[in-house]
């Protein structure tokens, strides 16, 4: 997801569904412990409030809110990293990419999505949406004709590009139609009460009728505004182009509901419409003072009526930031003038949730707060209120509250939650050095870049992992590859089990060391009073800036 992760067409006249139906295909996962990878980047709460689902860029975890002890679980669903999910009653549904190799190299595509209407114990996958192939339309008289959802298809080439004409009751535009999962990646879902939304970079707005689960999903194209349109009436479509690839409106990053409200966020801005109506209406940065036209995040606050925006610019004269905007209940002449607020400049924001007196945005600066929508304050770097170790990761990439007020954060580092908003736990993926056939120590990421990974507060950490039977001074010691002592700490763990050290790269001189291996040696002592000896393990670790 680029940075935003890693990380459909119907109006009430005229009706394009010309969409390959999904074959449907039962998943019974298996279930293993804790998290399928420390890097979080979607989370969304269960209806009945009893999971936490955790999208991860290596699957799919859960936290079982029932229990206490808030376990973490994995299932083995899904193909590649998850980009979005979205939850309502027992459904669930997640997206998840890949990277695909072409001639042209490596590119990002669109894996599908995953649907599990019994609260996760079964899933269906439905690949990503794509137009079909003129093979697969039927040929009658020379034309391609097919009568699909009341909707007439018929093929023709225009401009030595081929196109897809739509006609419907005398309304007829053009589509450019979209083959290829390159690019085409869901990175954003929503479920009303009758509907899934998906947001698609390369594959736009789509929706499918819920109805047709759980054996097939129908998509249907969204018929947004173009570029140099801000309003969409599907009464007067005769000259209409539908064309992803020409216009930046037409590429999806982002949508949410209320009611029947549906917003979405795309490379043109924001467009708003009343579902089964759906007359867009788009704002924008020239229109509707809009902070940038690349909308990557959209979120309604139920309790302020406001709507929020994570905005990144198309051009010079737009900023990267949040912004609001109220008052937006009206006729579709009234929604079309309301003019938005920038909030915080220069702040990446990857989602919003609420709770009934303040806003939260998972950001590039980490997790926001407002009690307004207009100041935001971020939180302290989080640590373990148990163990005292950092949570490294200077973005937060995702955040969320159960029924208990208890708020999580996800990063590319792990998971934390918080009762209160200042005392955290963490929660991370290791293999326990307690576990049979595993060394004394070992040191990851391996090889370790001090400059871009781990980062927090100006610098990258690597920890140094290891298992305490009973209470210890710890002190690490770091040798270079002539065995020069670099660096040393100390410190004392009270109480038995799993622990990690860290190191930030540096010498004695707060210089970056040179990259080379270098020998990490972990001392421990005995804090019984009648112990004084002390025991050591080696482990190597490469440094690579």
């Amino acid at each position: 997801m680029m940075r935003k992760t890693f990380f459909i067409l119907l109006v009430s006249s005229v009706v394009f569904s010309q969409m390959l139906k999904p074959t449907f295909s039962e998943i019974i996962p298996n279930l293993s412990d804790g998290l399928a990878t420390n890097a979080i980047v979607q989370m969304a709460i269960s209806s009945d409030s009893t999971k936490l689902w955790l999208g991860t860029t290596g699957g799919i975890s859960f936290v079982n809110l029932k229990d206490e002890s808030l376990p973490v679980y994995s299932l083995d669903v899904g193909r590649g990293g998850i980009t979005a999910i979205a939850t309502r009653d027992s459904m669930i549904f997640f997206a998840t990419a890949i990277d695909s190799a072409t001639a042209l190299g490596n590119f990002p595509a669109g894996v599908g999505l995953y649907y599990s209407g019994d609260d996760g114990d079964t899933w269906s996958f439905f690949p990503q949406p794509v137009d079909l192939f003129d093979s697969q339309l039927p040929i009658f008289d020379s034309v391609e004709v097919a009568n699909l959802d009341n909707g007439l298809i018929f093929r023709q080439i225009v401009d030595s590009d081929t196109l897809t004409r739509i006609s419907y009751e005398g309304v007829g535009f053009f589509h450019k139609p979209l083959h290829t999962q390159i690019g085409n990646i869901t990175y954003d879902i929503v479920l009303t009460q009758s509907r899934i939304w998906i947001a698609a970079f390369y594959g736009g707005i789509k929706w499918a009728n819920l109805s047709d689960l759980p054996d097939t999903l129908i998509w249907h194209w969204a018929v947004l505004p173009t570029d140099d349109q801000r309003n969409v009436d599907p009464d007067q479509m005769t000259d209409y182009l539908s064309d992803w690839e020409n216009n930046l409106n037409q590429r999806g990053f982002s949508v949410t509901a209320w009611n029947n409200w549906i917003w979405c966020g795309t490379a043109g801005g924001v467009n708003m419409c009343w579902e089964g109506i759906e007359k867009w209406v788009k704002h924008s940065s020239i229109t509707n003072r809009l902070a940038g036209d690349f909308v990557v995040a959209l979120g309604f606050d139920e309790n302020s009526l406001r709507l929020y925006a994570a905005c990144k610019p198309t051009d010079q004269t737009q900023r990267t930031a949040l912004a609001m905007i109220d008052g937006f209940f009206g006729t579709d002449d009234s929604m079309q003038d309301l003019t938005w607020t920038m909030t915080r400049d220069g702040t990446w924001g990857y989602n919003f949730i609420f709770s009934e007196d303040a806003v939260y945005a998972p950001s590039s600066e980490g997790l926001l707060k407002s009690n307004d929508g207009q100041f935001w304050a971020p939180f302290s770097p989080i640590s373990d209120c148990q163990t005292g170790e950092m949570l490294f990761a200077e973005d937060v990439h995702s955040a969320a509250r159960d029924h208990q007020n208890r708020i999580w954060v996800g990063t590319t580092d792990g998971l934390a939650w918080s009762e209160d908003e200042i005392n955290w736990n963490i929660v991370r993926k290791f293999v326990s050095n307690a576990e049979s056939g595993e060394p004394a120590i070992y040191a990851y990421p391996n090889p370790f870049s001090p400059t871009h990974q781990n980062q927090s507060e100006g610098d990258g950490f690597v920890r140094i992992q290891y298992n305490l039977a009973q209470p210890a001074e710890i002190r690490l010691e770091i040798y270079d590859f002539a065995m020069e002592k670099v660096w040393e700490s100390e410190n004392f763990r009270n109480f038995s089990g799993d622990y990690s050290e860290t190191w930030n790269g540096r010498n004695f001189r707060g210089e970056h060391v040179a990259n080379g291996v270098y020998f990490c040696k972990l001392s421990r002592s005995n804090l019984s009073p009648d112990s004084g000896n002390w025991t050591a393990d080696w482990c190597k670790i490469l440094v690579v800036k």
